[in-house]
């Protein structure tokens, strides 16, 4: 039995923003942990299976090579991650193999699958979907299929006949494993390629690595905190590393949400490194609420040179209202560590929040992210996730509505997502967005400090590339005005 992972491309991805954004494919290209797992786990459970990956998300890979691709494997199963803002792509992905194998089992995996999963089913060509970790729910439905079993017994896995019983299950979080420490590390040789890389960091060899799964925080706008936390211990990560570093890989970046939920757990890392005197480059997305300068500092003496803080605000009461458990005067203060601790820094914004009624408070919101002083900011407009507090606070003002979501689900049809459009429209914010952009990145004081740091010819290319999308994507805009 031939089993197919793929990561589809995002040519339909559903855009918010109109013009150039920062985004992660401008920072480099990440191996896609989540069908890494998937194909580990099964390999080390399952020998009689041949397994292949696909990423064809990083970069995307055309159709016409992708359906080569899937011809040549020829699948019998296929297991295809799903997110919502990239549904129309895996339709795609999915008639590609079902007109290549119409007997192929195709089986979606991802957050898309919790709250559309009627919807997804709707269509005929997708024959199960897997709801929370897929692991142990993929190797089991590969399990069943190869011993001609009856597969609508996997708890977790839904197909049209037991669809009925999706709502009982999606309530309750038994779709998580509590343990993640029992999974192998994934096996980056499913995805071997030169085009994994971070553009900021010193060596070009880089990979992805997690140290927990899910978030225990609320903020409005995300739907990654409806996911239980649970931490990895310390030494499994710190194999893990050992294991990539034979590999020859030098450069690390944990894709978890928050690195940081605790400075203890952070430290106990940092400790577990040293202890083994472990050389390597890392950043992570951490969280500004708690940490401290001994903190960074410990992070900083084990090689982490970048952190991504999500700033999103620049007012106390915006913080509030967001739950981001902060303030200002905090979010001041760890940025100023970081600067101490020689650690550079990322600040993610956004604008057009509920609670900015006009232009000039949008304006005295990035005058706050610019006193900041970060190495790099993306701010983009306020995105509403469907099944988030934000989005139903704005479906309950009659702003946003689920059915352009669910409709596209069902009938494959691209829109264009709406941002916060209660004081100002689309055009006004995406004017601001890209106004605010260039006025950080082209201040004297921050052109003076890059021209400082020219040593590094990799990441002046990179700063040169960025600042060349940022003018081009500026001067359409005012074409198209």
């Amino acid at each position: 039995m031939k089993i197919l992972l793929i990561n589809p491309p995002q040519t339909n991805f559903l855009n918010y923003q109109t013009g150039w954004t920062f985004g992660l494919k401008d920072v480099g290209f990440y191996q896609p942990l989540g069908i890494l797992y998937v194909a580990t786990y099964l390999k080390k459970n399952i020998s009689s299976v041949q397994i292949k990956v696909i990423d064809a998300a990083s970069p995307d890979i055309p159709y016409r090579e992708l359906h080569n691709l899937i011809l040549d494997f020829y699948p019998d199963v296929a297991g295809i991650s799903t997110y919502t803002h990239t549904f129309i792509d895996t339709l795609k992905v999915v008639d590609i193999i079902k007109t290549i194998n119409p007997d192929a089992h195709v089986c979606l995996g991802g957050h898309h699958l919790t709250h559309f999963a009627r919807q997804t089913l709707s269509h005929q060509k997708i024959d199960s979907i897997i709801i929370g970790e897929g692991e142990l729910k993929f190797f089991n439905l590969v399990n069943c299929l190869l011993n001609n079993k009856e597969i609508n017994n996997i708890d977790g896995l839904f197909t049209r006949k037991n669809i009925n019983k999706v709502d009982s299950h999606t309530k309750n979080q038994n779709h998580f494993l509590d343990n993640i420490n029992i999974l192998p590390f994934p096996d980056r040789n499913f995805v071997k390629s030169n085009h994994y890389h971070n553009a900021l960091t010193k060596d070009n060899k880089m990979t992805t690595i997690i140290s927990s799964r899910g978030c225990p925080y609320t903020c409005t706008f995300c739907p990654q905190g409806r996911e239980p936390y649970r931490p990895r211990i310390s030494a499994d990560v710190a194999d893990e590393i050992e294991a990539c570093l034979s590999q020859g890989f030098s450069d690390f970046f944990f894709a978890e949400d928050t690195f940081n939920i605790n400075n203890k757990k952070v430290l106990d890392f940092c400790r577990e490194v040293s202890k083994r005197n472990l050389k390597f480059s890392w950043c992570c997305k951490a969280r500004i609420h708690g940490i401290n300068l001994s903190t960074l500092q410990a992070m900083a003496d084990t090689g982490c040179y970048l952190i991504n803080f999500g700033v999103e605000t620049g007012t106390d009461e915006g913080l509030k209202q967001l739950h981001k458990g902060t303030t200002t005067s905090e979010i001041r203060q760890v940025f100023k560590w970081c600067r101490q601790a020689g650690i550079k820094t990322m600040a993610y914004f956004m604008i057009g929040h509920p609670f900015e009624t006009s232009k000039e408070e949008i304006e005295k919101n990035i005058s706050f992210l610019i006193s900041l002083d970060p190495d790099f900011c993306n701010i983009n407009t306020v995105n509403p996730v469907p099944y988030t507090p934000l989005f139903d606070l704005g479906v309950k003002k009659g702003i946003l509505s689920y059915e352009p979501w669910k409709k596209m689900i069902v009938s494959g049809q691209k829109f264009s997502p709406k941002n916060w459009e209660e004081f100002l429209t689309k055009e006004d914010l995406q004017k601001l967005r890209m106004k605010s952009t260039l006025k950080f990145y082209f201040r004297p004081s921050y052109i003076l400090k890059q021209l400082r740091e020219l040593g590094n010819y990799k990441q002046f290319l990179y700063k040169l590339k960025v600042a060349q999308n940022m003018i081009l994507s500026g001067v359409l805009e005012t074409v198209k005005r």
